[in-house]
């Protein structure tokens, strides 16, 4: 006890000492809080015993469940903005009831039958505690609502000031058995109670939770907890026994100290003409606070519905593999479970929108999708190698890759009657090897698909959208205006670039998920290391609503080609006719050629246009004069370090506009 309370005075004074300690050149606020609470506990007791202390042995006791109170008093300091950490005094009634299923044979004494008399043991623990909790707290963000968010870490040590048990018996069945205990009958008896004489005499542990803190005066706020305590020792001595606790607490942060600035005394002197023009030429540091601080004053606008056309994303349908390796990489997400419902787990990502690289990672999923939806639908796996010079197992070796694609799709849940492989020693038309990439393109397997299509390029997605604007304002105070301020939102990705303070109208636009009725409007700004959030809420259902016409500028398809080659495939083919029959009239459609890095610099400016001019030679053929056809130039290419990127490279890409 003496040796807790003498680290209890070092910790007081440590953090005290901090708090008051002198710091001209720090031109932040520090506050040091003090930390009222009360709360609810919820306690769970894990053991593994059958009696102590006297009690009466009937079975082992488990675990048993309790709630219990919490009050707390703390101090908190604020090292910066982020960081801080206190000190909590804290009672805890960590009660709980551990309860186990016996039984005894019994006689009738009218009947002269026996029977069993089935009974529920309980044993009730009310333990409480004294806990010394130091922690660190982190910031998880500035603004929640209208307070910061906080987690925290502490350890604890407690001091036991009541260790109250009692252990009962209470008949289950049948209904009519009782207990005859001095000429009474009962269904219950008390079988001992008392004080729990081996309690540990020094509770320890570790603790961790969540604050969330809602501004109700200046720096003061009304907090909210919940926070999860894990004992390390046993409750009693002499048997296994431990405790954790979940508790939910309320309470109110208040500042007692507040560290202000020092502003020396000058004394007075007679001017210097040479250091007032010195003075002059000096810019006079501020002894106030930055500030910046932003205000939404008001939000219009409309709700508006519609149809636009979109095109899936594009499809790799190969499998690359390592140098002389068939081990199916990470990159691709595989059923590694052999449970062949998983895949009814797995959530595909969009296939309209999102990073086209990465969802290639999900390429034999997709396919496996695709196989379900199509009952009659199969597929060939053909394994390559980059050839005897580079891979010397050869053929043995693309079997091996064809089989390990093979594997996945049955982990997925396909039947291995739709399953057909084959091997060849280079693919039927292989990258050129004159390269390192066309070496690492050929160590591939190909998923060929039949009576199926291989990707729907042509969907209309139905939609709903906010669009407004939001009025602003903007102020500051004692700040470097050499410095940037921003201010950014959750409705759009722009932002703004402040240079003066005042009013300004930002632009919203914001798609809505299905049923999204409500959503909270944030505006930040941002300067040096000062950040202030502002939140609106908007109601969907107060805004006037509107169709709009079918949108096409976010239409794009991408057409891929095998290596070196221009001519349309028939699966491309058909995905031209799908998209030529879905359009409106008087569309313009624009075709931008593309191809990879590998080769001469005019050969793939050759081979680009010759892609482009046969897609626009096809569409003419099946739509006449339906359509405006542009050829355009200038594309941003995909990343040219991996063979997704170099394949989906070698395409054409189809913008549609009215």
């Amino acid at each position: 006890m003496i040796k807790a309370l003498n680290i209890l005075v070092l910790l007081i004074f440590f953090i005290f000492s901090l708090a008051y300690s002198d710091d001209l050149n720090n031109q932040n606020q520090e506050i040091l809080f003090i930390t009222p609470k009360v709360g609810i506990l919820s306690n769970l007791h894990f053991s593994n015993f059958s009696s102590f202390q006297g009690s009466i042995d009937c079975d082992i006791f488990k675990n048993g469940l309790g709630t219990g109170f919490l009050a707390s008093l703390g101090i908190e300091y604020k090292v910066n903005r982020d960081i801080g950490y206190g000190l909590n005094f804290q009672l805890l009634d960590k009660s709980a009831k551990l309860t186990v299923n016996s039984g005894f044979p019994s006689r009738n004494p009218n009947t002269g039958e026996v029977i069993y008399v089935e009974t529920e043991n309980s044993l009730t623990a009310n333990p409480l505690f004294i806990d010394l909790k130091p922690y660190l707290c982190y910031t998880l963000t500035d603004n929640l609502i209208s307070g910061p968010l906080i987690s925290y870490f502490s350890v604890f040590v407690g001091l036991p000031v009541s260790s109250k048990f009692k252990q009962s018996e209470q008949i289950i069945s049948p209904d009519y058995a009782v207990f005859i205990t001095n000429n009474k009958r009962t269904r219950e008896r008390l079988l001992i109670e008392g004080q729990i004489e081996k309690i540990a005499k020094l509770e320890y542990g570790f603790s961790f939770g969540f604050q969330n803190s809602l501004k109700v005066g200046k720096n003061t706020y009304l907090t909210q907890e919940i926070f999860f305590d894990v004992a390390l020792n046993n409750l009693s001595t002499d048997v296994n026994w431990k405790v954790f606790s979940i508790g939910l607490a309320l309470g109110l942060k208040i500042p007692f100290f507040t560290k202000q600035y020092k502003i020396d005394t000058i004394p007075k002197v007679e001017p210097d003409v040479k250091l007032i023009a010195k003075e002059e030429k000096t810019p006079k540091l501020p002894y106030n606070e930055p500030y910046v601080g932003i205000e939404i004053d008001s939000v219009t606008g409309e709700i508006q519905y519609g149809s636009e056309l979109l095109a899936s994303l594009p499809i790799v349908n190969s499998v690359f593999f390592k140098r002389n390796s068939f081990e199916i990489e990470d990159f691709y997400i595989i059923n590694k479970t052999k449970n062949p419902n998983e895949y009814k787990k797995m959530v595909l990502p969009s296939l309209f929108k999102g990073d086209v690289i990465e969802i290639q990672s999900y390429n034999i999923l997709r396919i496996v999708s695709i196989l379900n939806k199509n009952p009659n639908s199969t597929i060939t796996i053909e394994g390559y190698t980059s050839g005897p010079k580079f891979e010397t197992e050869g053929l043995s070796l693309a079997q091996k890759r064809a089989e390990s694609v093979k594997k996945a799709f049955i982990n997925w849940g396909i039947p291995e009657s739709r399953i057909t492989t084959s091997a060849s020693i280079r693919p039927p038309i292989p990258s050129n090897q004159d390269f390192s990439e066309g070496i690492d393109e050929n160590q591939r397997a190909d998923i060929i698909l039949k009576n199926a299509p291989l990707q729907e390029y042509v969907a209309f997605q139905r939609f709903t959208q906010f669009i407004g604007n939001a009025f602003i304002k903007v102020d500051y105070e004692n700040i470097d205006l050499n410095k940037p301020i921003y201010v950014t939102n959750n409705f759009s990705d722009s932002v703004l670039d402040i240079k003066n303070k005042g009013e300004f109208i930002i632009p919203l636009k914001k798609r809505l998920e299905p049923n999204e009725n409500i959503n909270f409007l944030s505006f930040t700004i941002n300067y040096d290391t000062l950040k202030m959030m502002k939140n609106k809420l908007i109601d969907y259902l107060k805004y006037p609503k509107r169709e709009i016409e079918l949108i096409l500028n976010n239409f794009e398809a991408i057409l891929r080609f095998d290596y070196d080659k221009s001519n349309l495939s028939e699966d491309n083919k058909n995905l031209l006719k799908q998209l030529c029959n879905i359009l409106p009239d008087g569309c313009t459609i624009q075709l931008i050629g593309s191809t990879d890095a590998l080769g001469t610099e005019n050969r793939n400016i050759k081979l680009a246009d010759e892609r482009a001019k046969n897609a626009e030679l096809f569409i003419k053929s099946i739509a006449k004069n339906k359509f405006k056809i542009e050829i355009m130039k200038k594309i941003n290419k995909f990343p040219e370090s991996t063979p997704f990127g170099r394949f989906l490279n070698r395409s054409i890409r189809i913008k549609v506009k009215k």
